[in-house]
């Protein structure tokens, strides 16, 4: 990529992710270019701006030869940024997003639902909180509402050994169309289907921390719609059953039904208390 188009995509990324640095460009080119851009590519940048960066590049030159600037003493926004803003605005009949990732779909996730030890190999069943448990894994979106969801394997297998058992996993590409993704955590790997954090083993520059900070704000709404699921339907806190069918059949029914109630915008804030049942899983 031309590196004078490196600032005009840098801003472009600050508009979709949290920043409270005060750092001027020339300090975060380095990291911009080298893991930033592998994220956010010139059709990224087309599918926001609804124009290719060089062609907002020569707008820019354009603009600069007859751009007049404000009176000292007033605040002013960076000039490429106002000129960002207002591309956005032309392009887009929605509102600004504060940290919204672009290109997200939906947001995965799993969580236990407790279980009475199945007859065969109920050692496999028990989860690393030491009870037996059926792994429930969601993708939903940015309304808690599930768009994917898999059900019924042992409690003790890894999230992204779940994931990959997944129909999900096996999609192909074409279903991820203009370049749209799934965030997860760290137990999810990256790929071009998924976004997660950078591992943390100490060494994170401040932009990695922002990103990742970013990324489990958007994240969150996953862990949000599994505590509504679990508050509204309480069987899924504990199942009393054995038969591996049945236990399916209960999940998905109570995903379905959580689906129709949002649908319904039949609220459960004044039965459920979200915070306190995320605080449990």
């Amino acid at each position: 990529m031309n590196r004078l188009l490196i600032p005009i995509m840098y801003s472009a990324y600050n508009m979709f992710f949290e920043d409270d640095s005060d750092n001027e460009y020339s300090e975060n080119e380095m990291f911009f270019a080298e893991e930033v851009i592998p994220r956010m590519r010139s059709h990224q940048f087309k599918l926001h701006f609804r124009m290719d960066p060089e062609t907002f590049d020569d707008l820019l030159s354009k603009l600069h030869e007859v751009y007049i600037p404000k009176v000292k003493g007033q605040p002013e926004i960076c000039f490429e940024k106002s000129a960002l803003l207002t591309v956005w605005y032309l392009a887009n009949i929605e509102s600004f997003r504060r940290y919204g990732f672009p290109g997200i779909i939906g947001s995965i996730d799993r969580t236990h639902i407790k279980i009475t030890a199945p007859k065969d190999s109920h050692v496999s069943y028990i989860n690393r909180k030491g009870y037996h448990s059926v792994l429930l894994q969601g993708v939903c979106d940015h309304n808690k509402l599930f768009i994917d969801v898999y059900a019924g394997e042992a409690g003790s297998i890894h999230d992204y050994t779940l994931f990959l058992r997944s129909d999900l996993s096996r999609r192909p590409d074409e279903n991820f169309y203009n370049d749209t993704h799934l965030i997860g955590d760290l137990a999810y790997k990256l790929t071009t289907k998924l976004i997660d954090d950078f591992k943390n083993f100490g060494l994170l520059t401040d932009r990695q921390k922002v990103f990742n900070k970013v990324l489990a704000k958007t994240r969150a709404v996953i862990e949000n719609a599994f505590a509504l699921l679990k508050g509204r339907f309480r069987r899924l806190k504990f199942i009393e059953t054995i038969r591996p069918d049945l236990l399916c059949l209960l999940i998905m029914s109570a995903c379905i039904l959580h689906n129709l109630c949002i649908l319904h915008r039949d609220s459960a804030e004044d039965i459920v208390r979200i915070e306190e049942q995320v605080a449990m899983e």
